[in-house]
């Protein structure tokens, strides 16, 4: 969401965010985040019989990430990518387990089995995403670029505007999660006579949404600010 919208929206729509206040963390069961970053890393020293088995039990997540072009020779390729190489160590340091990612998302999948019955909740896997977007959502399953999340002060985001430096933590993790899964489900389409407020009461609707699912959301989180700049608006 673009920065200056985040913030003509929070003037609109704190009134109507406000009443939402923070949820107790549901009792639920957690979802297995598959770690197809780590199985990347290792891929070009794998041996044949490790390789093929790799291939198959990610073959979904590999569609994704490379296409149908899927093979020995690609996979090793995006193995020793220079992206791959730079951030998986420090994902590694950084999310050495998901267990907290993944009973939090329990809890957003199972609060959206009751505000949102008709969505498919996606099966989901790390990986390392080197474009600019940090979630990759088709069909059903989600790709989760941990190396998007490695903590505002991580050196690889120094060039970043402070701004954008600022959600890329952890905390910001179940906001993506379910404001991907949000908006590819209901996407902003506008009309021939669409307004700025128009998208601007879409955006606000996307975020009470997310705040639904997310346990113990506050304003400050989903909009991607911090409690004085929140204060401060």
């Amino acid at each position: 969401m673009n920065h200056k919208l985040k913030a003509i929206l929070t003037v609109l729509s704190t009134a109507m965010l406000i009443g939402c206040g923070k949820a107790p963390v549901d009792d639920c069961a957690p979802v297995e985040i598959h770690r197809f970053d780590r199985a990347a890393y290792r891929y070009a020293s794998a041996d044949s019989a490790d390789r093929q088995a790799l291939r198959d039990t990610f073959a979904v997540a590999l569609r994704i990430m490379l296409g149908n072009d899927i093979n020995d020779s690609s996979l090793t390729a995006y193995s020793q990518s220079r992206g791959v190489r730079v951030f998986t160590p420090d994902i590694e340091s950084r999310f050495l387990s998901l267990d907290s990612i993944e009973a939090v998302t329990g809890c957003i999948y199972s609060r959206m089995g009751d505000e949102f019955p008709d969505i498919t909740p996606p099966e989901i896997y790390s990986a390392v995403i080197t474009y600019n977007q940090s979630i990759i959502l088709a069909d059903t399953v989600m790709l989760l670029g941990l190396n998007h999340y490695l903590g505002c002060d991580y050196e690889g985001y120094k060039h970043l505007d402070g701004y954008r430096r600022a959600t890329k933590t952890a905390a910001r993790l179940p906001y993506d999660i379910a404001e991907s899964i949000i908006a590819t489900a209901y996407p902003y389409r506008p009309s021939n006579d669409a307004t700025v407020l128009s998208r601007l009461l879409y955006e606000g609707a996307l975020v009470k949404a997310v705040m639904q699912l997310v346990p113990g959301s506050d304003i400050a989180t989903a909009l991607g600010y911090d409690k004085s700049q929140l204060t401060w608006l």
